[in-house]
C-alpha cells in the first residue's frame, strides 16, 4: 500500500478541507499527518482508521521562528523535514498544505524520492496583509509594509520556484485555478477541489440546535448565523452594525474564535446589541451541521481587503447551503456565480444599512426544496472525491 504524509501547520481538530481528504484516501493507501498543536489520542476519532497515524508537535515560539515567520516565512517549517525522515517510512507522496509548506514538502521529497502535491487553500501571498494590525501608529505601520513587502517578494520567490517541482497542484475554485495558471507553468495535474461538506453526512444528521430555547428568544425571532474565523475582511464589523438597523425579534449567532472576537464584543458593548447577539466559540466540526440548521439565515460577506478574498469561496457558504438555509452573500466573483446558478439567497453591498435590508429580505423570503437538494449535489465532497483519487498515478 502506498504512503503519504501530510503537512498541516496548525492544529487538525477544525480543519474541514483536510479531514475530509484524509477520510477520502485512508484505506486506500497509508496516511502520516504532520501537524501542530493537536492531541493525537483525541483527534484519532476523528478518522478511527488504521491507516492514518498521527504526529503532531508544539509550535515553536522561539525567537528565530518569530523573525522567519514574519519574514523568510517559508523556511518556518524547515523542522518537519526532519520529523518525516525520522519515520523511517519512504513516502511515495508528500501534500503540502498551503505556501509555508511547499518549500519544505519539496526538499524532503528530493531526500526520498517521492511526489508533491501542493495544495493552495488561497492565494497566500495576498493574505499576508492580514497577519498585520490595521490601526497602528505611522511607525509601526511602516515597519508593517515593509515587512509585508518582504514576505511577499520571499514568497513569490519560493512558490515559483518549487511549484515547478511539483506532480500536482489543487485549489479551491476554478478562478484562483486560473490565475495560478497564468502565473506559473503547473504541473499536468492541476485542478480545483472545492472545500464543500459531505452530502451523506449532512441527509443523515437530523439534529437541529434550539437557539431560541437555549436563549429564551421567541418562536417568532429570526435567527442569523455566521460561522468562522473571526478576522479582517469577514465583513464581521458590517454584520454587527447592521444589527442596529433591525427590530429586536432579528438575533445574530456568532461561530467561531479568532484575532478580533474582543473588538466585537466591545463593539456589541458600544452599541448596546447583546441581547440580540451571542458569541458561542468554536463548534467541534461533527456538531457544526446541527448549529447551522438551527439558523433561518447563512451570512457570508467577504471584504476585498485582498485578491485572495476577492476570488474566494469559503465553505461556509456551502454549508449553509447542504442545512437547507439561505445565504446573505457579498458580492465576489464566486458568490456571484454560485447565486446566479442557485437563487438561494440575496447578493448585497458591504453597507450596514444594505445588510440590515437584505437580512430582511431573505428570511421573509421563501426557496423551492427542489433548488437546494440540486445544489447541494452539484457541491458535494463526494463529487469532489473522484478528483482527488485522480492525481494518484
Amino acid at each position: 500500500m502506498k504512503e503519504t504524509a501530510i503537512l498541516l501547520n496548525g492544529p487538525i481538530s477544525n480543519d474541514s478541507r483536510v479531514i475530509k481528504t484524509i477520510k477520502s484516501l485512508m484505506g486506500k493507501m497509508n496516511i502520516t499527518l504532520f501537524y501542530l498543536d493537536g492531541n493525537p489520542n483525541k483527534d484519532a476519532e476523528i478518522f478511527n482508521s488504521i491507516h492514518v497515524k498521527l504526529i503532531s508537535f508544539k509550535r515553536k515560539n522561539n525567537l528565530k521562528i518569530k523573525l522567519l515567520k514574519h519574514s523568510f516565512f517559508c523556511r518556518e517549517f524547515d523542522y518537519f523535514k526532519s520529523k518525516i525522515i525520522d519515520t523511517n517510512i519512504k513516502y511515495d507522496y508528500i501534500w503540502a498544505n498551503d505556501l509555508p509548506l511547499l518549500k519544505v514538502a519539496c526538499q524532503t521529497a528530493l531526500k526520498l524520492n517521492s511526489k508533491v502535491i501542493y495544495d493552495s487553500h488561497e492565494i497566500y501571498i495576498e493574505t499576508i496583509n492580514q497577519f498585520f494590525p490595521v490601526n497602528s501608529s505611522f511607525i509601526k505601520r511602516t515597519i508593517f509594509n515593509s515587512l509585508i513587502k518582504i514576505m511577499r517578494i520571499h514568497g513569490e520567490i519560493n512558490e515559483k520556484k518549487f511549484i515547478k517541482k511539483t506532480h500536482a497542484f489543487i485549489t479551491v475554485n476554478e478562478s484562483i485555478l486560473n490565475l495560478f495558471n497564468q502565473k506559473h507553468k503547473l504541473p499536468y495535474h492541476h485542478k480545483s477541489i472545492m472545500n464543500v461538506p459531505y452530502l451523506n453526512e449532512t441527509k443523515n444528521n437530523n439534529e437541529v440546535k434550539d437557539f431560541r430555547a437555549l436563549f429564551d428568544w421567541k418562536k417568532d425571532d429570526k435567527i442569523i448565523l455566521y460561522q468562522g474565523f473571526l478576522n479582517m475582511g469577514r465583513g464581521l464589523e458590517i454584520l454587527i452594525k447592521s444589527m442596529s438597523f433591525l427590530e429586536q425579534k432579528y438575533k445574530l449567532i456568532i461561530l467561531g474564535n479568532g484575532p478580533i472576537k474582543n473588538n466585537l464584543e466591545k463593539m456589541c458593548n458600544d452599541l448596546d446589541l447583546n441581547n440580540q447577539i451571542k458569541f458561542m466559540g468554536v463548534i467541534p466540526n461533527k456538531d457544526l451541521i446541527s448549529y447551522t440548521k438551527g439558523a433561518d439565515l447563512g451570512i457570508n460577506l467577504l471584504e476585498e481587503l485582498n485578491l485572495s478574498k476577492a476570488m474566494a469561496s469559503p465553505n461556509k457558504l456551502f454549508e449553509y447551503i447542504h442545512a437547507d438555509i439561505p445565504v446573505l452573500c457579498s458580492k465576489s466573483i464566486e458568490n456571484n456565480r454560485f447565486i446566479k446558478k442557485f437563487p438561494l439567497g440575496q447578493l448585497v453591498q458591504n453597507h450596514p444599512k444594505d445588510v440590515a435590508k437584505g437580512i430582511k429580505n431573505v428570511v421573509n423570503s421563501s426557496f423551492e426544496e427542489s433548488l437546494f437538494i440540486s445544489a447541494k449535489n452539484e457541491y458535494s465532497w463526494e463529487k469532489q472525491e473522484a478528483s482527488i483519487l485522480e492525481l494518484f498515478d
